[in-house]
């Protein structure tokens, strides 16, 4: 799984060289890398019982719930929210062969997060996680700022403040523009931000807990 990704990079190079350690991106690396069906899978989702969903503007949490309807989503995201859906590998086949690729590679507990975005628009300001990301962007795109973190460089799953200081970081930081096809790797704890640029953005964000962040 992850050798498709990484074309002519070898593994062995960007686990030891890059994998928890900088940010990496790959311009058309993720090209026929999923054949996750966008709108119509996130409807499918959205279905689902025990599905895990919110919507997100700037900042600033919808107020309706995590169940909303596919509906509901729609006419909020086309007011500027992004629809977020946690854990989707529990509920569309393909996000659950990415998941289960990603766990064998990596030797890591994996989930699969999806971002509808709108244009012009963020659904959250500055923060980190404390897992490792590889980003997928499968429609649309999306331009991902980061910084490297060095007010809490190692954050811990159970330990993550509320208040995260983000004035406090002096890092600088640099930017890049993912379109369909592409990816970027952010490792644990790297601050990022994202914006919609052009279409509707979807991506995958599949997240791996490594063993020191749990």
């Amino acid at each position: 799984m992850i050798e498709q990704l990484l074309g002519d990079l070898p593994a062995r190079n960007f686990l030891e060289q890059i994998y928890t350690r900088a940010p990496h991106s790959r311009p058309g690396g993720a090209a026929g890398f999923t054949s996750f069906g966008g709108w119509p899978a996130v409807e499918e989702i959205l279905r689902a019982p025990d599905v895990d969903a919110f919507l997100a503007r700037e900042g600033q949490m919808w107020e309706g719930g995590r169940r909303p309807t596919f509906a509901q989503a729609r006419d909020l995201f086309a007011q500027g929210h992004t629809l977020v859906i946690r854990s989707a590998e529990k509920n569309d086949p393909e996000l659950a062969r990415l998941a289960r690729g990603f766990r064998e590679d990596l030797a890591a507990p994996v989930n699969v997060h999806v971002y509808c975005t709108p244009a012009e628009r963020s659904g959250f300001r500055w923060h980190y996680d404390p897992e490792d990301v590889f980003i997928v962007q499968t429609h649309g795109a999306k331009e991902y700022q980061l910084r490297k973190n060095t007010v809490n460089p190692w954050p811990l799953l159970e330990q993550m403040p509320k208040d995260l200081k983000y004035e406090r970081e002096v890092q600088p930081f640099w930017s890049c523009v993912l379109r369909a096809g592409d990816w970027l790797y952010i490792p644990t704890g790297w601050w990022h931000s994202a914006r919609g640029v052009e279409g509707e953005s979807i991506t995958l964000a599949i997240g791996l807990m490594t063993p020191a962040a749990i």
